[in-house]
């Protein structure tokens, strides 16, 4: 799995899943508390330690529409080397989620013109 796949598949769902009233509350710093949590939650042994973890930290909750994809990637047997992507990785995989979420920003705004 690329990291872009990785993203796009975990933590940008994981975005999606932390409550709107927790991200207006901390608006300037929700990326790197993201980034941060991700970080800290991959030093656990398996993916659903680390999704675990970094739930309930961040008091996430996976979309209904996010998470079988979510739970593919939980459940690939890919833990070892995905929880390294996790952990070395977290900047680019936030900043990857961050652009994503951009370009649906925007898509939602020319549909709204």
């Amino acid at each position: 799995m690329t990291l872009e796949q990785l993203s796009q598949q975990l933590v940008y769902p994981l975005f999606r899943g932390v409550p709107d009233a927790y991200k207006v509350k901390y608006h300037r710093t929700i990326w790197q508390q993201l980034e941060d949590n991700i970080r800290s939650a991959a030093r656990y042994s398996t993916l659903s330690k680390f999704l675990d973890k970094v739930s309930q930290r961040l008091a996430i909750e996976i979309r209904s529409e996010d998470r079988a994809t979510v739970a593919s990637v939980v459940t690939s047997g890919e833990d070892k080397h995905l929880l390294k992507m996790l952990r070395e990785d977290a900047t680019t995989l936030v900043l990857l989620a961050r652009i994503a979420n951009e370009k649906r920003r925007q898509e939602i705004e020319e549909k709204q013109l």
